[in-house]
């Protein structure tokens, strides 16, 4: 383990300055779930997004559909995700389920999550995706 210590303003200590980054607000606010409705067990319903379990201290949830995403709100509404087969997507509501991957600049649509793996439509080449068999 190291530890990181950066320069503070005058009147404040470093654990003052992180406290907002620690539980997660680094994102630049305008979160898109902060409408969603409380589940038993941290879970949240996100009326337009789906079910996603979300951590207090770090930006990381688990979305029923797409697993493991890291989260970034795009200060606008929107939500850039970032999960480890796709790279950057970006969706917000009223576009969801489509998803745009910004690694190769094409949309695609999440259809759905089938026994752990995910399937995606592409209509710029007008097939079914599915993820990696080797994925967990």
């Amino acid at each position: 383990l190291k530890k990181f210590v950066s320069e503070h303003f005058e009147g404040s200590s470093p654990e003052d300055e992180t406290d907002d980054f620690v539980k997660g607000d680094n994102a630049g606010g305008d979160y898109p779930w902060t409408e969603a409705t409380p589940l038993e067990g941290g879970w949240l319903d996100v009326s337009w997004f789906g079910t996603l379990l979300a951590f207090d201290d770090n930006d990381w949830v688990f979305h029923e559909g797409l697993g493991w995403l890291y989260v970034m709100s795009d200060g606008e509404g929107g939500v850039w995700l970032w999960q480890e087969e796709r790279g950057g997507l970006w969706t917000k509501d009223g576009l969801w389920p489509y998803l745009f991957q910004h690694d190769n600049a094409e949309w695609i649509y999440f259809l759905l999550n089938h026994q752990g793996r995910m399937y995606f439509y592409n209509p710029s080449q007008k097939v079914v995706e599915p993820s990696s068999p080797d994925e967990d």
